[in-house]
């Protein structure tokens, strides 16, 4: 399912991580001790992520820059920095195609 209309390059940008994101204003999202519940208000659909998933979201929400996410997911969970890229990555990736996340190019839509 993909719940936005991106084009095929801004993807591509997306998923090379060169855009900055955002949480999506039609997302609600509870954090609690196994992760995090959003609704897609939208569409009435209900995700669930994990710890590291929650803390994410928390950390798009003080709209920080996807370099810093990694890192601090790297210190925070005792990861390396190649699969705290890689795992940061991915995740953005599957919530941007889900429409959970926006970038910055989507925004003017």
């Amino acid at each position: 399912m993909s719940a936005n209309s991106n084009t095929g390059a801004e993807l591509a940008a997306a998923e090379r991580g060169r855009q900055t994101f955002k949480v999506s204003d039609h997302i609600r999202l509870v954090h609690n001790s196994d992760g995090a519940t959003l609704l897609d208000i939208r569409l009435g659909q209900v995700f669930t992520v994990n710890l590291a998933g929650s803390r994410i979201f928390q950390l798009l929400n003080e709209s920080v820059e996807e370099t810093e996410i990694i890192a601090r997911i790297c210190r925070e969970f005792g990861i390396s920095a190649e699969m705290a890229t890689a795992d940061v990555r991915d995740f953005l990736v599957a919530v941007y195609r889900n429409g959970l996340i926006e970038t910055t190019a989507d925004m003017g839509r």
